[in-house]
């Protein structure tokens, strides 16, 4: 029996396989329908099929074809084959539509945000994330798998990991152990706004540390589990509200330099999902944070990142930039 929407995995064990699956599902579950299912079987010692919700569209599926090959914190060797029909005329040219086609990336690859496809009759093009479409000399042939899933071990299913999310966010071992981290900061930042009012503090200084210094909290954990967007407004705008209050009722310098950082989480938020969404749009993901410290690069002397690409560069030195930018606003305007 022929299938559509399928996945080939050929190598990497099992438990790899799953967890690179469900990565990918937690990282664009913003992108899914909550009922969507993802079954996992196993094929055979180092073969593996996933076949994937009726319902995915052709950009996801060539996601997943792209991530499956490029997993990130999952290692494995595998050649990844996925097998759907075109669709989508703003993926695929319209000639494919309707057609069968085998999406994979090869081993020479190294364009990364990238996948190939081979239509039912045997022509192989390059589909960039960003759009374009660039025809190739054959090197992989079409073929479509004849597999009895009925001979298989019974899979697993996997679903979007949104709602797996929100009740892990009602779980009280996930709020003793994530959330008092992030509240802390937050209760020690409101801590010193309200003791600065009542002391002769260092204004400046603690506009520095809440302006500049949450801001950079909030650059590198950007994708950690409780770094959600409601949980980004809801306290980035605390934040700006009475800082934009309090520009209005300065009487000193040091007062107006305060509350000026006070409004700097919240700008810097607004770049930080806008070049989210832009990495999303042209890449198909998130971008990955290019910066000293992070846990999404590889550092030390003669590290490589052929995951990285230089949007991520330069969206993360951006990030970092305009924050220390914007804390610069009242130092400029009091000399000119």
């Amino acid at each position: 029996m022929t299938e559509n929407n399928i996945i080939l995995i050929h190598g990497g064990a099992y438990p790899l396989v799953k967890k690179a699956l469900q990565n990918w599902l937690k990282l664009y579950a913003e992108n899914l329908q909550s009922d969507f299912s993802f079954k996992l079987f196993k094929n055979g010692r180092g073969k593996h099929i996933i076949k994937t919700d009726a319902r995915l569209d052709n950009e996801n599926f060539n996601y997943l074809v792209n991530y499956l090959h490029y997993p990130e914190g999952v290692e494995y060797q595998a050649k990844i084959h996925g097998l759907t029909t075109a669709q989508d005329t703003t993926v695929f040219p319209k000639e494919l539509i309707g057609k069968s086609i085998l999406v994979t990336v090869p081993e020479n690859d190294n364009d990364y945000d990238c996948v190939y496809v081979v239509t039912q009759d045997n022509q192989p093009m390059k589909i960039d994330f960003g759009g374009k479409v660039e025809k190739l000399s054959l090197q992989q042939q079409f073929y479509e798998p004849e597999i009895d899933f009925a001979k298989l071990e019974k899979p697993e299913v996997l679903k979007p990991a949104k709602t797996a999310f929100l009740k892990a966010t009602q779980n009280t071992t996930i709020q003793k152990v994530d959330r008092p981290f992030w509240r802390g900061y937050i209760y020690f930042a409101l801590w010193l706004i309200g003791f600065t009012a009542l002391h002769k503090v260092d204004l400046k200084f603690a506009g520095i540390f809440i302006g500049w210094g949450f801001s950079n909290f909030l650059l590198y954990c950007r994708k950690s589990p409780w770094s959600t967007d409601v949980y980004r407004w809801v306290v980035t705008i605390s934040f700006f509200i009475p800082g934009i209050i309090g520009l209005f009722y300065s009487d000193s310098y040091d007062l107006l330099f305060f509350c000026w950082a006070l409004t700097i989480p919240f700008f810097h938020n607004i770049f930080d999902r806008l070049f989210k969404n832009l990495s999303i749009k042209y890449h198909g993901r998130d971008f990955y944070l290019y910066m000293n410290g992070s846990q999404e690069i590889n550092t030390g002397f003669g590290a490589k990142n052929p995951h990285v690409r230089t949007t991520d560069i330069l969206f993360s030195i951006a990030l970092f930039i305009i924050t220390s930018l914007l804390l610069m606003f009242p130092v400029f305007f009091k000399f000119f």
